[in-house]
């Protein structure tokens, strides 16, 4: 019976005088892992922060040009007006380092190319025109129908997507018709050009649906506001949902 105690003593205490034979079994990086991870992700949310307010106004497609400056050899670069250059911004370049620091390396490949294009006064790195067609029911015309299309971004059926273009029309689609749309022809239809939220011109011109699709019109519009005028040629996909209207 002695001995057993004494063995069962002798138990008691390896096991409170060695605690650093159980905490070896955890994985010393984990803990470590998160944090980083969260850096490199705000100091890339940052840098996209400060890219959103980087020049971007333009007349001409010359304007406009790409820059790679997001830290990243594998990223797409931003386009932006000429006029701005990189190489003296002491902002930009601190933010650069921040991310490189935060972030590791990435693999090495081949820059990812754009086409730098002046839409709607604005350079932007799609040139190409993304539409929405929206049915609604107007209290007098029945149904009616609104086409808009953005560049830069996808078209939203929410009208949330900035720069937008958008022609309204009092009536059904019908492709025989070119639309006039002016403040002579009210009852036609309308004809918006929308930079930001709360910043809209009505303007002037014309649109005409070319092609009928099962996912949408093939539109072609043309337009006025101001001093300033665009010509477009897209493709409005239909938005969820039917109106019917009696």
């Amino acid at each position: 019976m002695n001995c057993a105690r004494a063995a069962r003593a002798a138990l008691v205490l390896i096991a409170t005088t060695t605690p650093g034979a159980c905490r070896s079994r955890e994985p010393a990086t984990a803990p470590q892992q998160a944090p980083k991870v969260e850096a490199c992700a705000a100091a890339r949310a940052e840098l996209e922060r400060f890219l959103t307010a980087v020049p971007r106004s333009c007349h001409t497609d010359p304007e406009c040009r790409a820059q790679y400056v997001r830290a990243d050899p594998c990223a797409a670069p931003v386009v932006t007006s000429s006029s701005w250059s990189p190489d003296g911004d002491g902002v930009l370049h601190k933010v650069q380092e921040t991310v490189r620091a935060a972030c590791a390396a990435g693999p090495v490949c081949a820059p990812v190319m754009v086409t730098p294009s002046c839409r709607l006064r604005t350079c932007v790195d799609n040139p190409a025109p993304s539409g929405v067609a929206r049915a609604f029911c107007s209290p007098t015309e029945g149904l009616s129908w609104s086409l808009s299309y953005t560049v830069g971004q996808e078209a939203r059926c929410d009208d949330g997507a900035y720069p937008r273009v958008t022609a309204t029309l009092w009536s059904d689609v019908d492709p025989a018709v070119r639309y006039v749309l002016d403040l002579e022809h009210p009852r036609v239809g309308s004809l918006l050009l929308c930079k930001s939220e709360g910043n809209c011109t009505v303007g002037s011109g014309a649109v005409r649906v070319t092609g009928l699709r099962a996912d949408g019109f093939v539109v072609e519009l043309e337009g006025t506001f101001g001093g300033e005028t665009v010509r477009e040629s897209f493709l409005a996909r239909r938005c969820p949902g039917d109106a019917s209207c009696g």
